[in-house]
């Protein structure tokens, strides 16, 4: 049996692991807890998944001789979503990236009360005599009238008494005991609040004795290697429950590790936080509940949670939580609409807003829009997809070191900034909107994402970055280093998907309401991405069916929003009852359904006339 399998080295994060015949090296990432970037998934449609072969062999496919160089072949390049051992295998994957642009800060809108569900309260029992008729848990309801509590407390309870202390705090969520301390143990409690975004993983550490922020975190969703898209996980973890619960160890160990990162650098121990609320789309929650996804991957795309969803941290399966502690997933309206649109809503204070026309737009693979008409609110999402997030785009890479984030023309050429110090190595989705922002205000392509086919009448700076490699049209943003950095004509096509499938949505909910966007009061951007935009180029490159400039002023960035929505039902115990009632009202727009989606989408692929 032992020869059938196959050994493979992971040597810069040393670790190893043994594979079968016939399984890949990516595979072999997955079961060894390395990182790889595979946005299409491991199904060899994207590049990304690059390893380099130190020791051992594999036999080159036609998907890596596509999107690897002759050159890079040679040096023992190779896919790792591709390669496929012969036998025992050292390999060099790809570090994670430590510089990136992840906002974990977000707007709150309206005032914020600190009433949290989650408090502690003093207790002080006597010492019962020789043929007293009262027991220890008698007295202890009759000190905390109608307190529900489980077997460890009557222990902890006993453990107590039978020590001789009469004194002690009662831990409680609402009127529920999670534990009782001893003494004058410290009265202060901490609270952990995460959004568990598709791509990035954002949390805080909160005080729940102060209100006040302890410390933040974020990183990189490690569920990446099994897709950069919902759909791709979804098909991951519906092939077989060990899928399932791969997809699922993998998020709930990161959260895990994050929390214990906040707790070292706080000084405080894991038992004294108490309780998780986490925001994120359907899936992420489901996934991270361990629950099945299937059914939210086909039509009619049923969702399984619905209403605030309350466990256990020990059933979640989180060490550096306090055992009985609550984990609390965010309502869910339907559908893609998830914690995550909710959160944002509770954020902006769309649900007690009755006096203004506002559109919340989340822009990230998945779109979700919510249009708050004088106190009716209405909300969709759309697929917009991952090239925002610099997947399906041939040099796009996630926001970090090396990506160029930012475009601008100057005179007769244009200016790429880049995230750190070094070289471009890609372009992230804001550098991607202002790069084709720039190209159509310079002419280089018209309104239907086509090249010019006079490159000679622009200046040498301009003129120069229009080139044509392996028989496509492509616009160079930097060439200077090691990487070449362009933009393709198969790039604006899927920006384009993406951008059309947003700004339909949006002119859909409007359309149903009778609006245009030039009525609404103001235009509320949440999410790392939109904090990072250029309004007006992304006005200009069609993300936003802005019909004039004058839109633009109106225009605003909450930024992550779902984490300061999730922090806001943490701290309001009222706003938290508020949202899950509020969300049964919601009107879900079920696009993919929809008559009019389709034309609307047709006509959102063409780059605007802004006037």
């Amino acid at each position: 049996m032992e020869d059938s399998l196959i050994q493979v080295k992971f040597l810069n994060h040393k670790h190893s692991v043994h594979i079968n015949r016939g399984e890949t090296v990516l595979d072999a990432a997955k079961k060894a807890g390395v990182y790889i970037n595979s946005p299409c998934g491991g199904m060899g449609l994207c590049g990304k998944c690059r390893v380099l072969i130190k020791s051992g062999q594999t036999r080159i496919t036609a998907e890596e001789r596509k999107f690897l160089s002759p050159e890079e072949l040679e040096k023992g390049f190779r896919l790792a979503c591709k390669a496929v051992p012969e036998g025992d295998l050292a390999v060099q994957a790809e570090e994670k990236k430590t510089e990136s642009k992840i906002l974990s800060t977000g707007v709150l809108n309206g005032e914020l009360k600190f009433q949290p569900a989650l408090g502690v309260k003093d207790v002080k029992i006597p010492k019962l005599e020789l043929g007293c008729e009262k027991s220890y848990s008698g007295l202890l309801e009759e000190k905390l009238p109608g307190a529900s509590y489980d077997l460890s407390i009557l222990r902890e309870l006993a453990d107590i008494t039978a020590s001789g202390e009469d004194s002690f705090r009662a831990v409680m969520v609402g009127s529920q005991i999670l534990t009782l301390k001893r003494g004058q143990a410290s009265q202060s409690l901490f609270a952990v609040c995460f959004d568990i975004g598709t791509t990035t993983i954002a949390g805080e550490l909160v005080n729940l004795s102060t209100g006040e922020s302890v410390d933040s975190v974020s990183a990189g969703n490690e569920q990446g290697g099994y897709g950069a898209d919902v759909l791709s996980r979804i098909n991951y973890s519906s092939q077989s429950s060990e899928n399932l619960k791969d997809i699922s160890d993998v998020i709930v160990s990161q959260i895990d590790e994050l929390i214990s990162r906040l707790c070292v650098r706080s000084g405080i121990e894991p038992e004294t936080v108490y309780s998780l609320f986490v925001a994120g789309n359907t899936t992420m929650l489901q996934l991270f509940a361990g629950i099945n996804c299937s059914n939210l991957g086909k039509i009619p795309f049923i969702n399984v949670l619905g209403r605030g969803t309350l466990l256990k941290a020990k059933e979640v399966g989180l060490k550096n939580l306090f055992p009985e502690g609550d984990v609390y997933l965010m309502p869910v309206i339907g559908g893609f609409l998830g914690g995550d649109t909710t959160a944002c809503i509770a954020a902006a204070n769309l649900n007690s807003e009755k006096q203004k026309l506002q559109l919340l737009v989340d822009i990230g693979t998945n779109g979700e829009i919510v249009l708050n008409n004088y106190g009716e609110i209405t909300a969709a999402s759309t697929a917009a997809g991952p090239a925002l997030e610099g997947a399906k785009i041939s040099c796009g890479m996630r926001a970090d070191t090396g990506a160029v984030d930012e475009c601008s023309l100057d005179g007769g050429d244009i200016n790429c900034g880049c995230i750190g110090s070094g070289e471009p190595e890609g372009i992230c989705g804001s550098g991607l909107i202002d790069a084709i922002a720039c190209m159509l205000e310079a002419g280089v392509i018209n309104m239907m994402g086509h090249f010019t086919d006079k490159p000679e009448s622009f200046p040498d700076g301009i003129q120069s970055r229009i080139q044509k490699k392996n028989g496509e049209m492509e616009f160079v943003l930097s060439d200077s280093g090691s990487k070449h950095v362009s933009i393709t004509q198969r790039d604006i096509r899927e920006f384009q998907l993406a951008a059309g499938a947003i700004r339909a949505g949006i002119n859909i909910l409007l359309k149903r309401r009778g609006l245009k966007f030039s009525q609404l009061d103001e235009v509320l951007l949440a999410g790392g991405f939109g904090a990072f935009l250029n309004v007006e180029n992304a006005c200009r490159a069609g993300l936003l069916p802005c019909e004039s400039t004058g839109c633009v002023s109106r225009i605003s960035s909450i930024g992550n929003a779902a984490l300061a929505g999730v922090k806001r039902v943490l701290l309001d115990s009222s706003a938290k009852e508020k949202l899950e009632i509020d969300c049964r009202e919601i009107k879900h727009v079920e696009l993919s359904v929809d008559t009019d989606f389709q034309m609307e989408f047709s006509e959102a692929m063409l780059f605007p006339q802004i006037s």
